[in-house]
């Protein structure tokens, strides 16, 4: 056959898809392909149907005196207090939500106010965040809407 360019194979092909691209088969398999360059987007999924249960992250906070509360890092998070303290939430996106875990184990307070949560801090459910358990942990829902964090008490746990 001799050497051949891509010009010379596109015109010995008869079924071609209309668009200049050859379909040699409808379910082609792919084995280890090498892409670079470029830039990739991640594909936009719109109303999944996922079947069974998720597995959420849980992860434990390094406790700290601005300690971060990231979604990015888990769901589920948890965190031991060494002192009291005032959190901030610098990478909490709008439509993020945590359970946060609390375990006080004296008498330590939390300081909602960081304007990272939004203008005057976490807006609670009914006006007032949770007082923290002095023994045992101490849960809580926050979730990010509007660019406001919003806090809802969920009950104290052994």
């Amino acid at each position: 056959l001799g050497s051949m360019t891509s010009t010379d194979l596109r015109g010995m092909l008869t079924d071609e898809t209309g668009t200049g691209v050859a379909v040699f088969g409808t379910s082609p398999t792919i084995a280890a392909p090498v892409v670079s360059g470029g830039t990739f987007a991640a594909p936009a999924i719109t109303d999944p149907t996922i079947t069974g249960c998720i597995l959420e992250d849980i992860y434990t906070i390094t406790d700290g005196a601005a300690f971060e509360i990231d979604p990015g890092n888990g769901s589920i998070q948890s965190i031991t207090l060494g002192a009291s303290r005032t959190p901030k939430a610098t990478n909490f996106a709008n439509g993020e939500a945590i359970t946060l875990f609390i375990k006080d184990c004296t008498s330590y307070t939390i300081t909602w106010t960081d304007t990272t949560f939004g203008a005057s801090g976490i807006l609670w459910k009914d006006s007032s965040a949770p007082t923290l358990d002095a023994t045992n942990w101490t849960a809580m829902v926050l979730f990010k809407w509007g660019n406001q964090v919003y806090g809802v008490p969920a009950g104290v746990y052994v």
